[in-house]
């Protein structure tokens, strides 16, 4: 990748040097150059005529950013985000919010298809929809969440990100001590994409877990407030049921 290439020295790279390790023409590395730029602010790629090319960006911005700004751009990523909070749009509905045609929709869908199915994943019609292997599905909406959502951003409300940091507090101190600050955030997209395909009715094939067992549940069930305020904000219940969903993500992640 011609940014990564630049991104991983401090030396002057020249187009011919780049182009002979990206397998493509200097010229169309040249062209590319206004675009990148403007795209992928506040990274810059400096030209000299003697010295080549060298990248520059702000001490605080580490190579993440650039994948954040490739998903919020690409197409096929901004459709499967779109299906993923919607599951009542038809084509039409995915032309209006996507800004393409009708053979544009069905090239994007064909090509996500063809994505997913080794990971038995299936995008349904009609409404479009996704389907298939939910436990594949839901790892997928967490490493893409946590890839394109900087810790700046978030897909949802702070309300959200509180609900589940007091239910953090319900659970065993085992768990507690695998919570580093990195594990909050991947635990935080675990909690939220597996809440929302439960909000859609997308059940995992869970087994039942020892450690989640009477006590802890009752623990939590009986906590009126923390219960009222997670119905409020998540918009239902929630139940024994949905409580072992979220567990079981977290033990099949490791995290318990």
């Amino acid at each position: 990748m011609f940014l990564k290439l630049l991104f991983d020295t401090d030396e002057w790279l020249t187009l011919n040097e780049l182009a002979t390790q990206l397998n493509c023409s200097a010229k169309s590395l040249r062209n590319d150059l206004r675009a990148i730029n403007e795209i992928f602010a506040p990274f810059s790629i400096s030209t000299s005529v003697k010295r080549g090319l060298q990248l520059s960006y702000p001490e605080n911005f580490t190579f993440d950013y650039i994948y954040s700004v490739i998903l919020s751009n690409s197409l096929e990523f901004n459709f499967l985000e779109l299906i993923f909070f919607n599951e009542h749009l038809k084509k039409r509905d995915l032309e209006e919010y996507l800004y393409v045609s009708t053979p544009t929709v069905s090239r994007l869908i064909k090509k996500c298809a063809d994505f997913f199915a080794p990971l038995a994943i299936k995008i349904q019609s009609s409404p479009y929809r996704i389907t298939g292997n939910e436990i594949q599905i839901q790892n997928f909406y967490v490493a893409y969440f946590s890839e394109k959502y900087l810790a700046t951003d978030f897909p949802y409300s702070k309300k959200h990100e509180s609900i589940f940091l007091e239910l953090l507090n319900f659970v065993p101190q085992p768990f507690k001590n695998k919570s580093t600050h990195l594990n909050i955030k991947h635990l935080t997209y675990l909690s939220m994409v597996c809440l929302t395909r439960l909000s859609h009715g997308n059940l995992l094939e869970s087994e039942p877990l020892p450690f989640l067992g009477k006590d802890l549940e009752n623990k939590i069930m009986t906590n009126s407030m923390f219960m009222c305020d997670f119905q409020k904000t998540i918009g239902f219940k929630l139940t024994p049921l949905i409580l072992s969903q979220l567990f079981y993500l977290y033990y099949k992640n490791d995290y318990l």
